[in-house]
């Protein structure tokens, strides 16, 4: 029986019109729907759903739904298989049996370096890649296996390196095949072919295509041998009859011959995706005059890649959105923690521990654990300076073990952690709590190799100890994608599990195999495990909480079935809308033409028919094209839009070129809604803040840098912590230094002159160090940087033996001592704090006071603390002239000298800098000291001066990257309090 032709007019949007259609013909005399006897065929599950909301909003309750086909299950209506099919796990785990029985030298035809035997992750990738090759060949009726043959008969252009490739994949496609025939299996795609060679399809009932106009040719060739009742409803004016065959499939040539009428005001270009997004949000600003309702508004995503930019713009804007294709599983909380908590366990790297723990879900999870253990912050010695915890407020505590985890990060470098903590006996319980309740998560021995199926109970009870607590309800939206997310994972694992069963490979009594081949099944440590299991259910989406309008963002492919009065689409670039191929390792575009499957000339054609249908069955369409990506890259608009006459194509790629002044326009909207004054202000600092008196001698510099930063480190305590750290950084590195040259400075062979014997004690400080601090497994860039520092401390020795030798002494009791003098500023006592290095003394010529540089550059002591200005020398450091006031308080007299002794990079460099500074230099210093003192007293901490050279961590604080920044420090500044 012929299939049955009928045209939906495009005025109006498919699925309204499909409903009209079906209740003309089907509701009966009293008013009942009865569309049981129906099979509904549509593109995608996402419009069967809709479909069915507006059969129930036009019949109410006197409605029978029919059901709902899609493409992938289409072909099962029309013929009964005659061995059992592999389930998706079980079809790949075939698959990768036969790749990894193969010969070698096959697979590496295919791949250069294939994956070692146990190496069941890359294998499973590679399995993948061959499943997606073998379901695109499939679409134009072929199988892997006829390849080779078929690029023969048609004498397809090719390489011989490209006829090997496919002889290699045709043998390890058969090797899959029969890999499934000994389990009793068949293969999807060949049963269908199977089905449609033997002529037996058949269908008993009454099947409805809507909008199917892209059917694969396995399910052409299948309706063809049908003979049922089957109607193909077209969503297109009848006049254009001739673009669709027999079964409403379009006809490429003709519709790429058909300009899409597109009116100049519906084309809006844009310079970047930010660009395009503000536009987004300026155009429903229009529409907020309430002629479109947030649910009769989509935005369309020719690239989907862009949905966050455009999310992010207008829900910063207040305006609630869906996206219609739902959330990727991969992206949700549990599969985030899985992935991380099974990378944890196989390598115990530090940032995935930190990853780990910053989890919301684990966190919430080790607050519980943490809570009830021992477990206590009593001191926060190493966290913030001089702070005590007063509270048992859980976040609180919280707070503080990941910011002394953060500090322990950057003090210690420990790429790999094992439950051996470095530090202070107290900061090792602390740490030690913690990492007893995230090894609580982990099932037990996860190193070990165990078969997929027994890992199934422990990933499941990794799950049930972080969301078992939860307290999920059904009917609470909120929780609707979690529970989803819960139930998924939960059905992959017992999929899983019951690999161990028989009946789970076949679905039949009739079983060529008594147990599972044991080749099948993967043998896999915790980590793969988690791995492989997330792989599976990557690619599902979980659709978003519905109950509230909001405004749906959808991809291109859906569009034409929408039923939005309003589309703003994005995107209209080339290679995004039609989507390119290019680039594909099996299957370039020459040779899909060749072997009829869907190539860039069908993609295109396909794309035109649907802009068609699009701008024709809604009363407000605008398509949006961006010049440039986000990293700067010219783009091209989409043929669509240039699938004109010759005219309007120039106009096109001229308005798409010329800078008109859209970027502009585009980027004026606000996404925040501004107020009379700027809300992201610099915080000023208090008025009542201590008076200071008493300051290290080091601190002096950053008060003349810049007063609010002063104000920010050393009154508000504020530091940065970074646990990205890999390697030391200029501080950790001079620390290191420190500490071994004060060792040094305290022991007995500082009058040595041997300079190797000074070498073996300071690679034995210095390795000593090292251990205590890194532990004996270091990261590579730290093994680096010491041995780098070993190199300047051999330097040091020669220098230090030649000084010894010369008669300089080193005072031990001054080593590495910290120092202080009350001075008198404006008869008002001021406190001088100071650590000094070492001092020298030489009984003819006096002491020196002397501090170790270790930058990478040797610099001298005037340098670094004067600089001029307007030709005249300014004091920007006072440590070395404060250390002559520090002098006194260690009982030295006489002449007192101060100095560097510079150990940079380059060893040439590494000897002692004095100063020589004469009596009006040090005036001055001491002049500016009293200043800053006097400034102190007055609280004078604002504003902040001008960025430093390099980022710092305060650099967000002080607005250092603001367009007009000296308007925010003006709107920043309380009235009454301007400098």
């Amino acid at each position: 029986m012929p299939i049955e032709r009928h045209f939906l007019d495009w005025q109006t949007p498919a699925l309204p019109a499909a409903v009209a259609w079906l209740g003309e013909r089907f509701a009966g005399a009293d008013g009942m729907w009865d569309l049981s006897s129906l099979t509904l065929a549509l593109p995608s599950a996402e419009a069967g759903r809709r479909l069915n909301e507006l059969l129930v909003r036009a019949a109410g309750e006197a409605l029978v739904l029919p059901e709902v086909k899609t493409p992938g299950e289409l072909p099962e209506l029309f013929y009964t298989p005659t061995t059992p099919i592999a389930h998706g796990l079980h079809a790949t785990l075939a698959r990768v049996s036969a790749l990894r029985e193969a010969d070698r030298e096959l697979v590496r035809v295919i791949v250069p370096h294939p994956p070692e035997p146990s190496d069941w992750p890359q294998w499973w990738s590679l399995a993948t890649q061959l499943e997606q090759l073998a379901e695109q060949l499939a679409t134009g009726g072929l199988r892997v296996t006829d390849v080779p043959a078929e690029l023969e008969r048609q004498a397809v252009e090719r390489t011989e390196q490209a006829d090997l490739r496919w002889q290699a994949l045709a043998a390890l496609e058969q090797a899959y095949l029969d890999t499934l025939d000994a389990l009793g299996l068949a293969d999807r795609h060949a049963s269908r072919l199977d089905a449609i060679a033997s002529g037996g399809c058949a269908f008993d009932g009454e099947l409805i295509l809507l909008g199917m106009a892209d059917l694969g040719k396995p399910t052409t060739d299948m309706l063809d041998q049908v003979d049922a009742n089957i109607i193909a409803l077209v969503h297109a004016p009848d006049h254009h009859a001739a673009g669709f065959d027999h079964q409403g499939v379009l006809i490429s040539s003709y519709w790429q011959r058909q300009p899409v009428p597109l009116r100049n005001e519906m084309l809006h270009f844009v310079d970047r995706p930010t660009d395009q997004a503000r536009e987004v949000v300026r155009l429903l600003a229009e529409h907020a005059d309430g002629r479109y309702k947030l649910d009769e508004i989509t935005v369309g995503l020719g690239d989907e890649k862009q949905a966050g930019v455009v999310r992010r713009a207008l829900e910063l804007a207040d305006v609630p959105t869906r996206f219609a294709a739902g959330k990727p599983l991969n992206q949700t909380r549990p599969a985030a923690y899985l992935a991380v908590l099974g990378r944890f366990a196989s390598q115990r790297r530090f940032d995935d521990l930190a990853e780990l723990l910053r989890h919301p879900d684990v966190e919430r999870q080790v607050i519980e654990l943490v809570s009830s253990s021992e477990f206590r912050v009593s001191s926060s010695q190493d966290i913030a300076e001089g702070e005590q915890l007063e509270t048992r407020n859980p976040k609180l505590e919280t707070h503080h073990w990941l910011t002394l985890l953060d500090r322990y990060a950057a003090e210690h470098l420990q790429g790999r952690v094992d439950g051996h903590w470095l530090g202070s006996a107290e900061k090792q319980d602390r740490l030690r709590a913690v990492w007893q309740a995230i090894n609580a998560l982990l099932p037990v021995h996860p190193r070990e190799k165990r078969p997929l199926p027994a890992w199934s109970e422990p990933i499941a009870d990794a799950l049930r100890k972080v969301y078992g607590s939860f307290n999920l309800q059904r009917h609470d939206r909120h929780h609707e994608a979690l529970i989803r997310c819960l139930e998924t994972l939960a059905q992959a694992l017992r999929e899983q599990a019951d690999l161990d069963n028989v009946a789970s490979f076949t679905d039949t009594s009739n079983s060529k195999l008594e147990t599972p081949n044991s080749k099948l099944i993967p043998t896999l440590t915790a980590s793969e495990a988690i791995a492989l299991t997330l792989s599976r259910v990557a690619s599902q989406r979980l659709p978003e909480p519905g109950g509230t309008a909001a405004v749906e963002l959808m991809g291109y492919l859906e569009l034409p079935l929408d039923d939005a009065p309003m589309l703003v689409l994005t995107s209209m670039n080339e290679g995004a809308v039609p989507a390119s191929h290019a680039g594909d390792a099996f299957l370039p575009d020459s040779m899909r033409r060749s072997l009829g499957l869907p190539d860039s000339d069908r993609r295109l054609a396909r794309d035109l028919y649907r802009l068609h249908a699009i701008v024709h069955s809604r009363p407000s369409v605008t398509l949006l094209a961006c010049r440039r990506s986000m990293e700067g890259e010219p783009l091209a608009p989409s043929r669509l839009l240039l699938n004109a006459d010759e005219a309007t194509l120039v106009q096109r790629v001229r308005a798409f070129y010329e800078d008109d002044g859209s970027a502009d326009r585009a980027a004026s909207p606000m996404l925040l809604s501004p107020g009379e004054r700027d809300q992201f202000l610099i915080p000023f600092p208090p008025l009542d803040v201590p008076v200071i008196d008493k300051l290290h001698v080091t601190a002096f510099r950053a008060y003349l840098s810049c007063p609010y930063r002063f104000y920010l480190r050393h009154i508000a305590k504020l530091t940065g912590v970074d646990d990205r750290v890999v390697e030391l950084d200029g501080a950790a590195f001079g620390t290191l230094a420190h500490q071994v040259l004060a060792a040094f400075g305290r022991s007995d062979v500082t009058d040595c002159e041997h300079a190797p014997t000074l070498i073996d004690y300071l690679n034995e400080q210095l390795d000593d160090r090292v251990r205590r601090t890194f532990g004996r497994d270091q990261r590579p860039a730290v093994r680096v940087q010491v041995e780098q520092l070993r190199e300047r401390l051999a330097a040091f020795a020669e220098q230090q033996a030649r000084l010894a030798s010369e008669g300089w002494r080193i005072v031990p009791k001054a080593t590495e001592t910290e120092l202080s003098r009350t001075l008198s500023v404006d008869d008002t006592p001021f406190t001088l704090l100071g650590r000094i290095d070492r001092i020298d003394h030489h009984p003819d010529l006096g002491y020196r006071i002397i501090d170790y540089k270790t930058s990478d550059t040797a610099k001298r002591p005037d340098q670094t603390h004067r600089k001029s200005v307007d030709g005249e020398k300014v004091w920007v450091d006072l440590q070395l002239p404060l250390y002559l006031d520090l002098a006194a308080s260690v009982d030295i007299a006489g002449s007192v000298a101060v100095g560097y002794f510079n150990l940079p990079k380059k060893l040439a460099d590494v000897k002692l800098e004095t100063a020589e500074w004469d009596d009006q230099a040090l005036a001055d210093a001491r002049e500016t000291r009293d200043h800053v003192v006097r400034a102190l007293r007055d609280r004078r901490f604002w504003p902040p001066e001008s960025p430093p050279t390099f980022a710092d961590e305060f650099a967000g604080v002080c607005a250092d990257a603001a367009i007009d920044r000296a308007t925010l420090i003006h709107q920043s500044t309380p009235q009454g309090n301007a400098p």
